[in-house]
């Protein structure tokens, strides 16, 4: 009896807490296939946040579920919510910083927080609308975006979102949580020892 009290006991608490930290808190991701952008190699173990929070910034490599196939994979934060994007119309391409020549922009949405709907960024809030906020009656008639027939020239939104690069715009709820550190990494059973407990 004395034996467990002693040895068993705090094992098995410490077991517990292990877990539930696991659980509720953090995860580990392994890379599967290297990802240079992300200065990230195969093998290596990522200890990923299980929140989303305000301070992720830019930057910030987080864990997501890809929207058309579910997988877990990875991408860094280009814009957060209420960040400004410049669209260029004629190339069909989203900037991060403004460039000469372009004027047209959006907002990234935030929760609750109002975003204009202009004729560059009308077919984007339309797809954002349909996929990730299950809006119905949601059309595009030529440029201009229809929610019930009607023209939308303001939006709010249920969550905030973030602009993956990569990726494009997706939902927090996609998100798993910013990637901490990398906690060990090893090829074909061969450790790297100057990876471990890598911070990103």
């Amino acid at each position: 009896m004395h034996l467990l009290k002693v040895y068993i006991l705090p094992l098995l608490v410490a077991i517990f807490l292990l877990l539930l930290v696991r659980c509720c808190f953090v995860t580990h991701y392994e890379v599967q296939t290297a990802l240079p952008e992300l200065r990230l190699q195969e093998g290596d173990r990522l200890l990923v946040g299980r929140y989303v929070s305000a301070g992720m910034k830019r930057g910030t490599i987080v864990a997501f579920r890809h929207p058309s196939t579910a997988k877990i994979e990875l991408a860094r934060i280009i814009a957060r919510p209420g960040d400004s994007l410049w669209v260029d119309n004629q190339q069909q391409r989203v900037f991060f910083q403004k460039r000469a020549g372009i004027e047209s922009s959006f907002m990234v949405p935030g929760h609750c927080e109002p975003v204009d709907v202009q004729p560059q960024s009308a077919s984007l809030l339309c797809y954002v609308l349909r996929h990730y906020e299950k809006a119905r009656a949601v059309q595009m008639v030529g440029k201009r975006l229809h929610i019930g027939g009607v023209p939308a020239t303001r939006l709010h939104f249920s969550q905030n979102y973030y602009w993956l690069e990569g990726v494009g715009l997706l939902p927090e709820s996609f998100i798993l949580g910013p990637a901490l550190c990398i906690t060990y990494s090893s090829r074909n059973w061969q450790p790297r020892w100057n990876r471990f407990l890598r911070p990103l």
